[in-house]
C-alpha cells in the first residue's frame, strides 16, 4: 500500500513557473489566447527570444504574432508575465537552490548550497575548529653567575699619558 498523502504541500510543490494567461478587456469582457500564442509569449519572457524565434518555437507564422503582439490583451498579457517573473525571481531561485541542495549529484554542490541557504535563512554554519599552538622564543641575552670575576681592566695610570 502506498504511503498516504499529507495534506500540507511544500512550499517546492506550490511553487509554480507563472504563465502567460489571458486578461480581462475594459468592461469586464473576456478575451482569448491560444496556445500557440501562449507559447510563443511564454519564450519571449522567459529565454528573450525575439519574436521571429518565438512565432517558430510555437509553430506560428511571424506575421500572425506580429499581429497579436499588436493586441492591447495581448501587451497586457505579456507584461503581466514579465512582471510576475521579476517579483517572484528571489522566491523562485530560492526554492530552485532549496531543491537541488537536495537532489544535486555533486556532494560540494549540496554543501555550497546549503551554506547558502543557511547564511539566508540566518543560521549559523557549523564551522570546523582547529587547535594551533604557536611557540615563542625570546633571548634574554647570556646570565653569568659567577661572582667571583676577575677585574681585568688596567689600572689608572699616573704618568699622565691621558688624552684630554
Amino acid at each position: 500500500m502506498p504511503p498516504a498523502k499529507s495534506a500540507t504541500k511544500s512550499p517546492l510543490d506550490l511553487a509554480k513557473r507563472p504563465e502567460a494567461r489571458a486578461i480581462r478587456a475594459k468592461g469586464g469582457q473576456r478575451t482569448r489566447m491560444s496556445s500557440q500564442l501562449k507559447i510563443a509569449i511564454e519564450a519571449m519572457a522567459y529565454e528573450g527570444l525575439s519574436l521571429p524565434l518565438a512565432a517558430e518555437r510555437a509553430n506560428m507564422a511571424i506575421s500572425s504574432l506580429k499581429r497579436a503582439m499588436r493586441q492591447p490583451h495581448v501587451k497586457q498579457a505579456q507584461n503581466q508575465l514579465i512582471m510576475d517573473i521579476r517579483n517572484n525571481a528571489g522566491q523562485s531561485a530560492y526554492l530552485r537552490n532549496v531543491r537541488l541542495s537536495q537532489v544535486a549529484d555533486s556532494e560540494a554542490v549540496r554543501a555550497d548550497l546549503n551554506k547558502w541557504i543557511a547564511g539566508v535563512d540566518n543560521i549559523a554554519a557549523i564551522k570546523r575548529v582547529e587547535g594551533r599552538i604557536a611557540h615563542t622564543h625570546a633571548f634574554a641575552g647570556f646570565a653569568f653567575g659567577d661572582d667571583d670575576a676577575v677585574d681585568v681592566t688596567p689600572p689608572d695610570s699616573p704618568s699622565g699619558d691621558d688624552d684630554d
